[in-house]
């Protein structure tokens, strides 16, 4: 099993990996992608609830996009610090909340969800 528990710089931000991929399969992940339903906007800064309809990669794009880039970075340090074993899940829940104020709630409350959907007590 893996001890990390969010991974931002390669799993939900960052350089993609996959830029070397055939032109064949990009088209056909384009052609997919046309055709799916949008996404849910209730799927990146829902309310918390459902833990089923939080995308961990919207939501760090989100916050990417709503932060400042000093908030981002210290969120990202937050996340190190709880998957280095540095700070609990309570500590980490608590900093993100100084982190993201109270005009971004709703980034909180998905982040939340997040935790208790990756790492449980």
């Amino acid at each position: 099993a893996e001890s990390n528990v969010l991974k931002p710089g390669s799993r939900y931000g960052g350089s993609q990996a996959g830029s070397e991929r055939s032109p064949e399969r990009n088209y056909s992940r384009r052609t997919s992608a046309a055709n799916s339903p949008a996404p849910r906007r209730d799927a990146v800064a829902g309310d918390g609830t459902d833990a089923r309809k939080v995308d961990g990669k919207a939501f760090f794009r989100e916050a990417r996009a709503r932060l400042s880039y000093e908030h981002f970075t210290e969120f990202l340090q937050n996340i190190k610090e709880l998957n280095a074993h540095k700070q609990t899940r309570a500590e980490t829940l608590a900093r993100a909340d100084d982190i993201f104020g109270e005009s971004n709630k709703d980034l909180y409350r998905t982040f939340e969800t997040l935790l208790v959907k990756h790492l449980p007590k």
